[in-house]
């Protein structure tokens, strides 16, 4: 038989892993809408760029200041 006391124990620690458990997913979800965005802007800037000033992907990444190592990942998504 459980105390009342380690019933009401057990209910907090319950829903204090609810809500870490749901604030973590939260925080992924944030980061990883951030993260798509961030890469969505970059694509239509590196198009904006190549159509508007006539630069092929990589100047047009250099102009932008995308860090070379990137240039394959962004190049696979124009």
């Amino acid at each position: 038989m459980f105390t009342q006391e380690e019933i009401d124990r057990w209910r907090r620690l319950k829903q204090e892993k609810f809500e870490h458990d749901q604030n973590a997913m939260m925080s992924y979800a944030i980061k990883k809408s951030y993260r798509e965005g961030q890469m969505l802007e970059r694509l239509s800037n590196i198009k904006s760029v190549m159509n508007n000033l006539h630069f092929s992907a990589e100047k047009a990444m250099e102009a932008l200041g995308i860090p070379a190592v990137d240039f394959q990942k962004y190049r696979g998504q124009l």
